[in-house]
């Protein structure tokens, strides 16, 4: 049915497929075309609203997998392209009075994990193919980040990240409770890896409580 964007070649296994595989994919070459749209608005003044929600439950031991997984391929010179984009629209009428956040990515913890494994809330990853590199490339790096749009409205945004965990020697976070100008006042625990993620070691990042050079 290639009227509905739904195409492809039997057999039709595997679950619910717009295509059945990469080798019979839905096609179209319509401009600012889009394969699924989902519009939806609620006017509940309560509860926990979601638009869509996935649970993948993995019990079988030594299996690998996602719950989802996005990948857009680039088989010609694009003007711009992501592999996905989420966003949160603020305004002056909406707006939340707690936690507002674009994307929040969560590595929820139950109970005593044991002591094996490397365990991230969020990676950021550049992956290299083969002996591809992107030296040459222009401008690259693991992670940006930006403020855009309106000049003056961007200059209002001050700060670049932000760090919250328990303070205290040995801790995340250690206040020096320095007062001098050229005096480090305190230091943020990270984790530093020299072989691919072998193996981490700790250091530490310092910080002032006023600009220094």
């Amino acid at each position: 049915m290639v009227g509905n964007g739904i195409q492809g070649a039997p057999p039709y296994t595997g679950g619910v497929k717009l295509g059945v595989s990469s080798t019979y994919p839905a096609m179209t070459s319509v401009a600012s075309y889009k394969f699924f749209s989902h519009y939806a608005k609620t006017t509940a003044t309560s509860g926990d609203n979601r638009l869509m929600y996935m649970r993948y439950e993995m019990s079988g031991a030594g299996a690998s997998g996602e719950c989802f997984r996005a990948s857009t391929q680039l088989s010609a010179a694009l003007a711009t392209a992501r592999g996905s984009q989420i966003s949160l629209n603020v305004s002056a009428t909406g707006y939340v009075t707690g936690l507002g956040v674009g994307m929040d990515a969560q590595l929820y913890v139950q109970g005593i994990v044991p002591a094996n494994g490397t365990y991230f809330a969020a990676q950021a990853e550049m992956y290299f193919d083969e002996s591809a590199t992107i030296a040459a490339a222009t401008t690259h790096a693991i992670l940006s980040i930006k403020a855009a749009g309106n000049a003056t409205a961007v200059a209002t945004c001050l700060n670049a990240i932000a760090f919250s965990g328990t303070e205290g020697t040995g801790k995340m976070i250690f206040n020096n409770n320095s007062t001098g100008a050229a005096e480090s006042n305190g230091s943020i625990r990270i984790l530093v890896s020299e072989d691919d993620g072998v193996s981490y070691s700790v250091r530490y990042l310092r910080y002032w409580d006023a600009q220094n050079s």
